[in-house]
């Protein structure tokens, strides 16, 4: 609960990248600064424009294919959202809300080592890094 408390102060504004590196969780959703200073991005995922019924079964059939073909950092943007009458640091977003607590659930949640909220140049808060554990043979 922890992180999800602090993934939605990160949307809201309330606390900084930084403080979130630097911020130990059990699932280490948010890693280290050395680790995400070049991600080797070997897939992306676009989820504008989906439902969340559409949205959520892409993601799992994305992660699932990703870990087949041994993907190791796979991009997943969920977009800034939108809400009527809200500049986008005011609002969420329903997907970018949502798109966190699919993958600490099953079936990706076993199928990834960690996230972490994506770089500026990758779409910053609107998309995530997604680490994909090794395939079993």
């Amino acid at each position: 609960q922890e992180d999800l408390a602090l993934w939605q102060a990160y949307i809201k504004g309330v606390v900084t990248t930084d403080y979130l590196a630097s911020k130990p969780t059990p699932r280490k959703q948010y890693t280290n600064q050395r680790r995400l200073s070049k991600p080797s991005i070997t897939a992306k995922l676009d989820l504008h424009g989906m439902t969340q019924e559409q949205a959520h079964h892409r993601l799992s059939s994305f992660i699932a294919n990703a870990q087949k073909q041994n993907k190791k950092c796979v991009l997943i943007v969920t977009g800034k959202g939108r809400e009527a009458g809200k500049n986008w640091w005011e609002s969420s977003g329903i997907l970018r809300e949502q798109v966190p607590h699919w993958l600490d659930t099953e079936p990706n949640k076993s199928r990834i080592s960690t996230y972490s909220i994506a770089r500026p140049e990758h779409g910053g808060i609107g998309a995530l890094y997604v680490f994909i554990r090794k395939g079993r043979s």
